[in-house]
């Protein structure tokens, strides 16, 4: 899973959505990979661009995951239209 915080949703929303996601996830034993990055404003406050070509990157690996593990035969999310700098 990708955590991607940033303009409207900040890094402290998502920094808290994951901490209880953590909670109970571990309440029904549940493990999850959860990987993080930022976008938007924060990522042009740190990086000088709103989306890194790594963070479209993990955005695509993490949908393709998704679709081919986790939901498979469902619609996936579609990136194809999100570019990079």
């Amino acid at each position: 899973m990708l955590a991607l915080g940033g303009d409207g949703i900040g890094p402290e929303v998502v920094d808290a959505a994951l901490q209880v996601l953590e909670v109970a996830s571990k309440s029904i034993g549940l493990s999850l990979d959860i990987s993080e990055d930022v976008l938007g404003w924060t990522a042009w406050e740190h990086y000088g661009t709103v989306i890194r070509p790594g963070t479209l990157s993990k955005a695509h690996a993490s949908d393709q995951h998704a679709s081919d593990h986790v939901a498979p035969g469902r619609a996936r999310l579609v990136l194809s239209r999100l570019t990079c700098c």
